[in-house]
């Protein structure tokens, strides 16, 4: 994950009159090693040539694992880098901010598909608690978002802020501007008028930054990695949020998650309840060759349905369906209520079979385990079909 850091060294900084308007553009050179990162600095040391400098306009250096940025003049700072990525496909990118000081309403942030110094968006937080998302056009400033307050952000603290590039279940592109792991507005995507991503600074203040990263799969996929699956996925307001528990990327339910992960399977599930009673569990399909996917999906359910360890009791077996979300167009729903030893009611499973590749794989399951009458069935079940919907991954 840590590799292809190599930048070309800085190319420009320029001082425009009145507001000193700073601007540094580098190019990633590393390839997509892995199909994984196409731009990644923890800031262990400035390998990749962050614009340095120290003046009566502030200063700029990496040290003790961060970028310490201090502006002395109520100016914007940018410093850019090049990621290769493909702007028509899922990615995000981020950065994690720490306020030292500055004036209340400084900012800190993301600057995102810029393509010089005149063009470019940023997403931002300010030191009295608000967030924005704002293009600078020609050199014009304009609002798509306009500052608003928000309660997940730490007040001059540390905030890590994404902004997610994603597919909708409806095939409608989106932006997710997330703020510690909240998904706290989404947008009509926007073109970014170049690949430059990099951090932001507005106003007189002190802030430094750590783990920037843009992120991107490759064209393949040479293994199947559960909590990629959650890069493109879309999060309702108030029901789903991003958290990040022991560096796994996951979605959960607003209560809360816990995540249980190895190389082949990601788990889901509510914090305060059994993970067998309140789950979603992801894992790869090997459809097999000589039926079709449909047939082959049946057969998987049955399989495990007779074969799992615990023993399960049916109820009610739903029909098979053909359905298509989102941009796969190639999905079998299968359910099942049962009931099993040690549980009280009836439990019911729903599972979707995608015909998606990963890599040797020729799809992927997503399969719910909840009460049969549980009111979290919906949102379960839309977590599922916006994951699916979102899959960008080859």
């Amino acid at each position: 994950m840590h590799s292809c850091r190599c930048f070309e060294k800085s190319i420009c900084v320029i001082f425009a009159p009145v507001k000193i308007f700073l601007l540094s553009i580098s190019i990633f050179l590393g390839t997509l090693l892995n199909a994984q990162f196409s731009a990644y600095d923890s800031f262990d040391d400035n390998s990749n040539e962050w614009i340095v400098f120290k003046n009566d306009t502030g200063s700029a250096s990496v040290k003790d694992g961060k970028l310490d940025v201090s502006i002395e003049l109520d100016t914007d700072f940018i410093d850019a880098k090049g990621a290769k990525i493909d702007a028509a496909r899922p990615f995000r990118a981020e950065i994690k901010t720490t306020f030292e000081t500055g004036a209340e309403n400084s900012s800190c942030g993301i600057c995102w598909g810029a393509f010089d110094d005149l063009n470019y968006y940023v997403f931002y937080i300010t030191a009295n608690g608000k967030f924005g998302f704002r293009k600078n056009e020609g050199g014009k400033w304009a609002d798509i978002v306009a500052p608003t307050s928000n309660t997940f952000i730490n007040q001059k603290k540390s905030n890590w802020l994404r902004v997610n590039s994603v597919v909708a279940s409806d095939g409608s592109k989106k932006l997710s501007l997330c703020i510690n792991e909240q998904l706290i507005k989404q947008i009509d995507f926007v073109d970014p008028p170049g690949n430059f991503y990099g951090i932001y600074s507005h106003g007189v203040e002190h802030i430094l930054f750590d783990d920037f990263f843009v992120y991107q799969r490759g064209a393949t996929q040479e293994e199947f990695e559960p909590s990629d699956l959650t890069l493109s996925l879309v999060c309702k307001l108030n029901q789903l949020h991003f958290q990040n528990v022991l560096n796994t990327w996951s979605c959960c339910v607003d209560n809360g998650c816990r995540v249980d992960e190895d190389s082949t399977t990601t788990r889901f599930w509510f914090t305060d309840m059994r993970a067998g009673d309140y789950s979603v569990l992801v894992a790869p399909f090997e459809a097999s060759s000589d039926g079709e996917f449909f047939n082959a999906a049946q057969r998987d359910f049955i399989e495990y349905i007779k074969d799992t360890t615990d023993p399960i009791i049916p109820v009610r077996e739903e029909n098979p369906l053909k359905i298509a979300i989102g941009s796969e167009s190639e999905v079998v729903q299968l359910g099942e209520v049962y009931t099993a030893k040690d549980i009280t009611g009836n439990m019911y499973i729903r599972r979707y079979y995608v015909k998606h590749a990963f890599g040797k794989e020729s799809g992927l399951m997503f399969q719910i385990t909840i009460p049969e009458n549980s009111p979290y069935l919906p949102t379960l079940d839309q977590l599922v079909k916006e994951v699916v919907g979102s899959l960008e991954f080859k």
